[in-house]
């Protein structure tokens, strides 16, 4: 509840339209293990790959695999080099649960 209500702050005082930053929400939901919430923040998101990680990894822990195949395939269409092991090397997840949770996701995608 801290980090959504200082998440709040940032937002309110940032000048960039708060659309740009839905994916940071729904990061924040998706590891404190709010996978449906997690889905609804990225919604109208700009096309950023974050946003299409998260949707992705939350419909995997919702256990809609082939919407969260179709979501990858889209990431995959627009970001043909993305790889879900340097994704989260290069995002300097280190938190044992954060990154159980997202081996969580990427393995339920079967890919």
């Amino acid at each position: 509840e801290t980090s959504k209500h200082l998440l709040g702050i940032a937002f309110d005082l940032s000048t960039n339209p708060p659309e740009n930053y839905k994916f940071v929400l729904g990061g924040l939901l998706l590891f404190s293990g709010q996978p449906e919430e997690a889905e609804s923040a990225v919604e109208g998101c700009p096309e950023f790959e974050s946003a299409y990680v998260v949707r992705c990894l939350a419909q995997s822990l919702q256990g809609k695999r082939e919407q969260a195949r179709r979501t990858y395939a889209s990431l995959k269409e627009k970001q043909p080099c993305f790889d879900f092991d340097y994704y989260f090397k290069s995002k300097g997840i280190v938190a044992e649960s954060t990154l159980a949770t997202y081996e969580e996701a990427v393995s339920g995608l079967g890919l």
